[in-house]
């Protein structure tokens, strides 16, 4: 699970997801998100999936998360999510 925190598990929720194994793949970005807390882009694929499978308050949850995790992160993070963040306030608009 900490093997280059938790790469695998993103990585297995994507195929997951593209598979249409949603439950797994949820389970499987949760998993990321354990491991690799300071990640924007976990916390909004998340939302995005809980959304897919119409759970509105998981993904309102997801979405807060990944912006607090934005507030939370340093200068140099930043720079590096900013598409994640940009995604994730076009997302509070769509869920």
């Amino acid at each position: 699970p900490r093997v280059r925190f938790g790469e695998p598990y993103l990585c297995a929720a994507l195929a997951l997801g593209r598979l249409g194994r949603l439950e797994e793949a949820e389970d499987a970005l949760e998993r990321y998100v354990s491991a690799n807390s300071s990640s924007v882009e976990g916390h909004v694929r998340l939302a995005l999936l809980r959304s897919q499978t119409r759970d509105k308050d998981g993904a309102k949850k997801a979405l807060a998360e990944a912006l607090d995790t934005w507030r939370q992160i340093p200068p140099y993070q930043r720079r590096r999510q900013l598409r994640w963040w940009f995604r994730a306030q076009l997302a509070r608009f769509a869920i």
